[in-house]
This record gives C-alpha cells, sequence and structure tokens, in this order.
C-alpha cells in the first residue's frame, strides 16, 4: 500500500514503453569498444583519397551510395551520400545525418585552413562512418536513414544545399533509388573522441528552429550520460537577454524560475 501510494513520487522523470517488452527489440547502445574502432577509421581515412574510402565503406554495409558532383561558380566538389534503409519504414519518411568530410581539395591546400578543421573533419567523418555499421544492426529504426557527407572545402552550408536541391529536384536518379520525404536532419561535429560536454545547435537560417522533441532528446540523453548540455545559438546573448527581462518590476518574480537556464545557456 506504501509503493502504490507513493507511486507518483517514485516513477517521476520514467517511462516505459510496452514496445520494448517486445522479443528482440532491445539491443546494446552505441558506446563500449566504438570509440577506438573511431581512431582506427579516423587513420586509414587519413592514409587514403577521402571520397574513395568512404564511398567504398558504406557500399561494404549493403547499402545504397551515390557521388553527388556540383558546380557553383568557380567551385566544384563532390558530395556522398546513401540511404540507410529502416527495417520498420515504409520508405516515405527520413531523417538526415551529415558532417563534412576532409576532401582532397582541403588536404591540397592545408596551409589554407586551421589544423583543428581538418582534424574535426576526420573524425567527425569517421564517427558518421562507424554509427552507420552500428544502425545496420538495429531493428527499431521507423524512418530511412540520408548519410551525407558533404567536403570541408565548401563555405558555410554551400553543399549540403547543393544537395538538397538535387534531392528533391525532378530529375529522374541514374541510380533508381527512391526518395523519401526529408523529415529532420542533424548535422554532426566531433572534435574528440572524448569529451565532457554537448553543445546544441538549434538555430538555423534565417532563425528557423527545428523540431523541438529531437532538441528535448538530445538534451535529456546528453544528461543522462553525465555531460554538459548547451545551446549554443544562445551563448553570450542569455546573459544580456535575461538582464533586461527581469529589469522590469513586474517580471522579477521570474528569477527563480530563470536560474536552471543558467547552466544551460551560459
Amino acid at each position: 500500500i506504501a509503493l502504490f501510494l507513493n507511486f507518483p513520487l517514485i516513477h517521476r522523470r520514467t517511462y516505459f514503453s510496452e514496445n520494448s517488452m517486445l522479443q528482440g527489440s532491445a539491443s546494446v547502445g552505441f558506446g563500449g569498444s566504438y570509440p577506438p574502432l573511431v581512431k582506427s577509421v579516423s587513420k586509414a581515412l587519413s592514409r587514403h583519397s577521402s571520397e574513395r574510402f568512404i564511398h567504398q565503406r558504406l557500399a561494404e554495409l549493403g547499402l545504397e551510395c551515390d557521388l553527388h558532383q556540383f558546380v557553383v561558380g568557380d567551385y566544384n566538389s563532390t558530395n556522398i551520400w546513401c540511404i540507410l534503409r529502416a527495417p520498420r519504414g515504409d520508405g516515405t519518411t527520413a531523417m538526415i545525418l551529415t558532417t563534412k568530410y576532409p576532401d582532397d581539395s582541403i588536404r591540397k591546400r592545408q596551409h589554407e585552413f586551421a589544423p583543428s578543421l581538418i582534424s574535426m573533419s576526420t573524425l567527425s567523418t569517421a564517427f558518421l562512418l562507424v554509427f552507420s555499421d552500428f544502425l545496420t544492426s538495429v531493428n527499431w529504426l521507423s524512418r530511412d536513414v540520408l548519410l551525407v557527407f558533404t567536403p570541408t572545402s565548401s563555405p558555410g552550408h554551400l553543399a549540403l544545399d547543393c544537395f538538397l536541391e538535387y534531392y528533391h529536384g525532378h530529375a529522374p536518379d541514374p541510380l533508381g533509388m527512391r526518395r523519401a520525404d526529408i523529415w529532420t536532419g542533424l548535422s554532426l561535429g566531433v572534435p574528440s573522441t572524448s569529451f565532457s560536454s554537448l553543445v546544441i545547435g538549434i538555430e538555423g537560417r534565417d532563425g528557423q528552429l527545428p523540431n523541438l522533441d529531437l532538441v528535448n532528446v538530445a538534451m535529456a540523453s546528453a544528461a543522462s550520460m553525465g555531460l554538459r548540455p548547451r545551446v549554443s545559438s544562445f551563448t553570450g546573448i542569455w546573459p544580456t537577454a535575461k538582464r533586461h527581462l527581469l529589469a522590469h518590476p513586474a517580471t522579477s518574480w521570474l528569477a527563480p524560475l530563470l536560474e536552471p537556464l543558467d547552466g544551460l545557456l551560459d
């Protein structure tokens, strides 16, 4: 009886899905032996042509892969993309996982770029390759996953914009790859295989915001693993915004409610 009466307190922040009870629906999460594997793949990536290495590794996983060559003015390069079909999906919706890879152009002009940029793109590419291998072994995906590798030498989001224009275009796909509607996207940047915080950049072009469910999942997952999640878009802006908000007597009572946000937005 005591447990029943205290159930509202015991079950706080706890959720159990009946789908988890299905036989074979659960698997060990991404972690454990994967960080050393990411380091190994990044070293191999550094010794080979990036485009060829990435395309070959994804093709070995049995994924539908293609190269997207684009030209904008005097700049031309190649996007590498593939589709991971969801075991429980119908192929009508998909999400994008993208990162920048160290293309051959940036390797030839290393002196023009910061070493940390090339190192980050190499680790990010290796991470996404290893994570793609992990995704091929799970059976809980309900949406297709588009894996898109864009060249680091491309300025801003130019390469990704060109890919999206190509993906949504009306030209027939030479490989006959069925294209699903894109539900959301996630751009990854991995500066190191060991880190204690997670920075989430939620503000897109022209102030557009993503599906906040995705942001909430990322924040909660990071906190549960002992990482300190931060929202990068508000870094440096929040203290000023908070000061102006509390300056008015009518809103001063909000101070205690806003304190938990200081650790996330500072």
